[in-house]
């Protein structure tokens, strides 16, 4: 199944950002996306949630102003076969942190959140 929305301008995040999915993954593929806009890695408010490379972890990285990049990762694999929510949360603070929550996937005795 590939389906996806395309929006064509929203307000770019440099400070805040929220952002939720449920996914269903067949396959890992490197760099897979959940939600993107990496077009220039040098202006404010571009993003990749999605996969990391070819670990198959999720991963958020987001650009804020300055050339700064700020990103983290779940150090797990994304569970495949199964539907799963995912959610990010970026506060800028000073330094800024990332996340404030990773996002967690929901075992079988478990509700994802």
């Amino acid at each position: 199944m590939s389906e996806w929305v395309w929006v064509p301008d929203y307000p770019k995040p440099d400070r805040v950002m929220s952002l939720s999915a449920w996914v269903w993954a067949e396959s890992l593929p490197t760099w897979a996306s959940i939600a993107k806009n990496w077009g220039d890695p040098s202006a404010t408010g571009q993003f990749h949630f999605g996969l990391n490379e070819s670990a198959g972890d999720l991963s958020n990285y987001i650009t804020q102003g300055g050339g700064g990049v700020v990103s983290a990762r779940t150090q797990q694999p994304l569970p495949t076969g199964k539907w799963g929510a995912c959610r990010l949360r970026l506060r800028r603070r000073s330094p800024p942190r990332l996340p404030e929550r990773r996002p967690r996937w929901p075992s079988p005795s478990t509700t994802a959140r």
